[in-house]
């Protein structure tokens, strides 16, 4: 029975992505011009769904573009009344993707931790004597 309800709210987020992804392609809209959905998150009652976004550009272009989205909240709401039938139409909420960013700080982490290549680490634990100095492999 579980596996049934993740098959539908899975089916209904893939929906509602592809139906918003859509729409705001067909907006005119300036600040929309580098916005994607990244991902959307319905609640099993349908009535609250979360749509994450990522933007290209600092937090004033993302700024814009959620009060772009929250303009066109209506007619993204009609539009999906239109392609999906639902019990309940969600009230949608959009929201900056922090994943994207995350992948951003570990990305770097990852290149700081090469560019030091060959080098030992040594912990602070009080197990080594932090009067050593870092080793290098040879």
């Amino acid at each position: 029975m579980a596996n049934k309800s993740f098959s539908r709210m899975s089916r209904v987020n893939s929906l509602v992505h592809q139906v918003l992804a859509q729409e705001i392609e067909e907006l005119d809209e300036d600040d929309l011009e580098l916005c994607t959905i990244t991902g959307v998150s319905i609640s099993p009652d349908l009535r609250h769904g979360d749509i994450f976004i990522s933007v290209l550009g600092d937090e004033y272009k993302k700024d814009l573009a959620l009060k772009a989205l929250d303009r066109n909240k209506g007619k993204l709401k009609k539009r999906m009344g239109q392609e999906i039938t639902l019990k309940y139409m969600p009230d949608i909420h959009f929201k900056v993707d922090p994943s994207i960013e995350e992948g951003q700080k570990i990305e770097a982490l990852i290149k700081k931790a090469n560019s030091h290549e060959g080098e030992i680490a040594v912990r602070d634990d009080g197990l080594i004597n932090d009067d050593q100095p870092i080793r290098k492999r040879k």
